[in-house]
């Protein structure tokens, strides 16, 4: 079987007519049924039932559709890209970032790629990572940025290790806290109303097992928007967490401090693609800038080196 009778095939399976297939594909009728014939022939199958309401694929016939139609959309992709770079164009990208990567890496990235690319049409969204995720399998997205922890193994995807942050707790710079001259243990922190981008396994451990004020303290402010985290903990004396990554420009500004943690938490930031769309020409440079702004992020002075890749990808499974 050739290319050329694969997409006969695939044609005649999404038409459901010899006739309007050869007519997509620019041929004869007759010519069409002949070199289906003759496929026919090598496999020692028959592909479709012909009657007076069209052609019906066999079993045969539509596991060759199921198995192809990637192969046949890769195809015309890439084509696509060859004649969008032909024309001094670099096409289009589609990628979604997570509520931290949105606060750190995303206008790095976004501005090396058009620098790089100057026509490239970029589509970024922001979201949850399961639907993230959800919508990278059905090829909707071409790369997804989020937190590795919210990443389950999947057979199809690439992961793409960005760089690795640490979790800290901070508040203003008068808090109370801040006065006891000691490292405070995390009871200490629940004494306080924390804004938390999400529900830490730590936290709730140390809490449940405290009382019902730390309880509550615990679950005072939930959102993944950071900046409104950062705005409450500026405010009053409720004490924010998050990577120190995403707070660079307060901590540098003096409107926020760290606390210091007898245990801390990681943030590892990672690039997901589908295994078919990491061959692309544009969403592999687009990893490359995705490193190499990551690498460039901005930290407090006195926060500890950060890791960035050292290995480009693997597959999650």
């Amino acid at each position: 079987m050739d290319f050329r009778q694969l997409r006969q095939v695939m044609e005649i399976c999404r038409l459901g007519s010899f006739v309007r297939a050869a007519n997509v594909l620019g041929v004869s009728q007759p010519a069409l049924s002949r070199s289906i014939a003759r496929l026919e022939q090598q496999l020692g199958v028959h592909l479709f039932h012909r009657d007076s309401h069209g052609a019906r694929p066999t079993a045969f016939a539509e596991h060759i559709f199921k198995r192809a139609e990637p192969t046949l959309s890769d195809v015309s992709t890439l084509v696509q890209e060859v004649e969008a770079l032909a024309q001094g164009h670099t096409g289009s990208i589609s990628i979604s970032v997570g509520a931290a990567a949105r606060e750190t890496i995303a206008v790095p990235l976004l501005v090396k790629l058009l620098r790089e690319f100057p026509g490239l049409r970029i589509d970024l969204t922001t979201g949850k990572a399961p639907q993230l995720i959800e919508r990278l399998i059905r090829r909707e997205l071409d790369i997804v940025i989020t937190a590795r922890e919210l990443v389950p193994p999947m057979r199809d995807l690439t992961k793409t290790e960005l760089f690795e942050d640490e979790v800290s707790f901070f508040s203003r710079p008068g808090h109370p806290l801040l006065k006891r001259k000691i490292v405070p243990s995390l009871e200490m922190i629940l004494d306080y109303p924390l804004a938390l981008p999400g529900r830490s396994r730590l936290l709730v451990g140390k809490a449940a097992r405290s009382n019902p004020r730390r309880l509550k303290n615990l679950s005072a402010y939930v959102t993944h928007d950071y900046r409104l985290i950062r705005q409450i903990v500026e405010r009053s004396d409720t004490i924010g967490q998050g990577p120190i990554s995403v707070y660079a420009d307060a901590f540098a500004a003096g409107t926020i401090v760290r606390i210091p943690a007898r245990r801390s938490q990681r943030y590892h930031c990672v690039a997901l693609t589908h295994r078919v769309s990491e061959h692309s020409h544009v969403v592999s440079r687009a990893l490359e800038l995705a490193r190499e702004a990551a690498r460039e992020l901005p930290r407090p002075a006195d926060a500890p080196p950060r890791k960035t890749a050292v290995r480009s990808s693997k597959r999650t499974a």
